[in-house]
C-alpha cells in the first residue's frame, strides 16, 4: 500500500530524478547507485573510497614534498648568505691587515736613521755586550740563528719589542741607503 500523496514512479522516472538530483548535488554517489539499483554498488563504492583516499594521500605527500623543498631552499639560501658574509669578513680582515702592514712600513721609514740610532743606544745599554753583538749581526744579515734565538728567549717583553723593532727597521734603512 502506498501512502496518500505518494506518486507511483517508474524505474526510468526514478533514474531521471536521481540524475537531476546528483547534478544539483542534492544526493551522493551511493544514493544514485541505489536509485539505479546498479549491480555490485557496494564494491564500486569501496573502490571509489579507496581511490579518493589514495588521491588525498598523494596530495598530502605532494604538499609535504613542497614544504620540504621550500625548507631546503631556505637552508641553502641561509648557508649561501653565511658563506658570503664570511667571505666579506675575510676580505675586510685582509684589507685591514694590509693597511696595518703598510702603516707599519711607513712608521719604519719615518723612524729613520735617528730613531734607529736611538733604539740602538737603548739596546746597547740594556743588553750584555755579547748579546748586543749578536743582535747587530742579525740586523746586518750575518746572524747565527741559534744564538739569536737564545738571546731573544732570555729578554723581557719590553726589551724584546725594542730588539724586534730594531731588527725590522735596520734592513729597511740599509736598503734605502
Amino acid at each position: 500500500m502506498q501512502a496518500e500523496g505518494d506518486l507511483p514512479l517508474s524505474p526510468a522516472a526514478i533514474a531521471d530524478m536521481a540524475m537531476q538530483l546528483i547534478q544539483m548535488q542534492q544526493i551522493d554517489q551511493q544514493a544514485i547507485l541505489d536509485a539505479l539499483k546498479f549491480p555490485h554498488r557496494e564494491r564500486i563504492m569501496q573502490r571509489m573510497a579507496e581511490h579518493e583516499k589514495a588521491m588525498m594521500e598523494g596530495q598530502a605527500q605532494a604538499m609535504s614534498d613542497q614544504q620540504n623543498a621550500a625548507a631546503q631552499q631556505q637552508e641553502q639560501a641561509a648557508a649561501a648568505q653565511q658563506q658570503q658574509m664570511a667571505a666579506e669578513q675575510q676580505q675586510a680582515a685582509m684589507a685591514q691587515q694590509q693597511g696595518a702592514q703598510q702603516e707599519a712600513a711607513g712608521q719604519q721609514q719615518q723612524l729613520g736613521a735617528a730613531g734607529l740610532e736611538q733604539i740602538a743606544m737603548q739596546l746597547q745599554q740594556m743588553l750584555a755586550p755579547d748579546d748586543w753583538a749578536i743582535v747587530q749581526a742579525a740586523a746586518h744579515g750575518d746572524a747565527d740563528n741559534a744564538a739569536l734565538q737564545q738571546v731573544l728567549a732570555g729578554l723581557t717583553p719590553e726589551v724584546l719589542e725594542l730588539v724586534l723593532a730594531y731588527l725590522e727597521a735596520a734592513p729597511v734603512l740599509q736598503g734605502a741607503g
